[in-house]
């Protein structure tokens, strides 16, 4: 009963994040995805040095 109850409020806690964080990572992604040039260059750059 007690590991349902931690459960629940793990979810919720989890839930309210996702709501509150969701723009915010569809926003990020969208920028990843529309500097994904910038992203190679970067990658190429670190293995470099």
């Amino acid at each position: 009963m007690k590991r349902k109850w931690h459960h629940c409020i793990l979810g919720f806690v989890m839930g309210r994040l996702l709501k509150n964080t969701g723009v915010t990572v569809r926003d990020m992604l969208k920028e990843i995805h529309m500097s994904s040039d910038t992203y190679e260059q970067l990658k190429k750059a670190t293995i470099r040095s």
